[in-house]
C-alpha cells in the first residue's frame, strides 16, 4: 500500500478570538473603541461574490502598529448563526496581517479588562474556515 503525505498548504493566514458578551452589538463596539488602539467602523454589508447583502453585522479596524486588520463579526444574523455549537459564541474577532499572532495576544490583554466582555477564547480552525468568507 502506498503512503500519502498531506502537505500543510491549508494554513490559515488569519487567527481569531471568540468573544462572549451579553451586550448588544453597538454597546460592545462602543466599549471596545473606548479602549486604547481600537477604532472599529461598521463595514458595508455587500457580498460581491453573490451580489447580495451580507446577513451578519460586522465591523473593521486597521491597526498600523501591528500591520493587521481586525474584523469583529456578529455570529447571529438574519438567517441564523454562522457557526452554531453547544456554547453560543456571540461575536468573532478575526485578525489578518503581518503580526497577527502578536496582535491577538495584545487584544486578549486589552479586552480582558472590558466590562462588556465576559470571556475571550481562541478560535479553532473549523470555526475560522467558516469565517474566511468575511475577509
Amino acid at each position: 500500500m502506498k503512503k500519502l503525505f498531506l502537505d500543510d498548504d491549508d494554513k490559515l493566514d488569519f487567527c481569531g478570538l471568540g468573544i462572549y458578551s451579553f451586550a448588544n452589538t453597538v454597546k460592545l463596539v462602543w466599549s471596545i473603541n473606548q479602549q486604547e488602539n481600537f477604532n472599529f467602523e461598521r463595514a458595508d454589508n455587500i457580498n460581491e461574490e453573490k451580489g447580495s447583502t451580507s446577513l451578519n453585522t460586522y465591523f473593521v479596524f486597521y491597526d498600523e502598529d501591528y500591520g493587521c486588520t481586525y474584523y469583529l463579526i456578529k455570529n447571529k444574523g438574519v438567517d441564523g448563526y454562522i457557526f452554531q455549537s453547544k456554547i453560543e459564541i456571540p461575536f468573532f474577532l478575526l485578525i489578518t496581517g503581518d503580526e497577527q499572532v502578536l496582535a491577538m495576544e495584545h487584544c486578549k490583554t486589552i479586552l480582558k479588562d472590558n466590562k462588556n466582555i465576559a470571556a475571550i477564547h481562541p478560535l479553532e480552525p473549523k470555526i475560522l474556515n467558516k469565517l474566511a468568507v468575511y475577509l
